[in-house]
């Protein structure tokens, strides 16, 4: 399975190439791709029981981790029922980002670039000011890495887009910046609030419909 088609299984409720982009900053689209806060290295196992063993490693010597597609910080994996076995999954690790992000656009303020933001660094602003946002907005026109992705099953997704939102944003100006990509930065997401609503997370460039 591709990547465009695996975000649209497994992470329906964001726009592909909004989480294209995203996927791409965090990992660069390698699944088993792991962050070491405490050294702050990036690990690039080559298979999933390479994956899980690094992670159980250095989990077991205190140390946090951000690990496959989206990057998923290991201080989050307990509300987002992960584990080493888990969050190595594609399908499963690309539902959990679609959660992570959709809880951080229905905080104040509730704009595309904010929930960004607060995906990378758990606030609204940070990272924007770190350029962050600008680096994922630069991912956007890109196209995916030609590799297939294999999944186990595909998890059943707790929103349901009763209430779809479209949030326009204009990214012309950001997508002409010049902002290379980095390593993969650590998350710092916050757990959900207990209100947040469901809605369809959609990046509209200017005129293109994301979805």
């Amino acid at each position: 399975m591709d990547l465009i088609t695996l975000i649209a299984t497994c992470a329906p409720m964001v726009a592909p190439i909004t989480m294209k982009a995203i996927v791409l900053e965090e990992s660069r689209g390698h699944p088993y791709a792991i962050h070491d806060s405490k050294r702050r290295r990036a690990l690039f196992p080559k298979t999933r029981e390479q994956a899980i063993a690094t992670a159980r490693e250095l989990l077991a010597a205190g140390h946090r981790i951000d690990a496959g597609l989206a990057q998923i910080n290991s201080e989050n994996w307990e509300w987002l029922g992960l584990s080493p076995e888990t969050v190595f999954d594609p399908c499963i690790n690309l539902a959990a980002g679609e959660r992570v992000l959709v809880d951080a656009y229905a905080r104040a303020p509730f704009t595309v670039d904010a929930a960004i933001s607060r995906y990378n660094s758990g606030d609204a602003e940070r990272g924007i000011r770190n350029g962050y946002v600008s680096r994922v907005k630069a991912w956007m026109p890109k196209p995916p890495p030609d590799r297939r992705y294999e999944v186990e099953d595909v998890p059943l997704n707790d929103y349901v887009p009763t209430d779809p939102v479209v949030v326009g944003v204009s990214l012309a100006q950001d997508l002409a910046a010049d902002a290379g990509p980095t390593d993969q930065p650590a998350l710092a997401q916050d757990p959900p609030e207990s209100n947040a609503k469901p809605w369809r997370f959609e990046a509209v460039l200017d005129g293109f419909d994301g979805g």
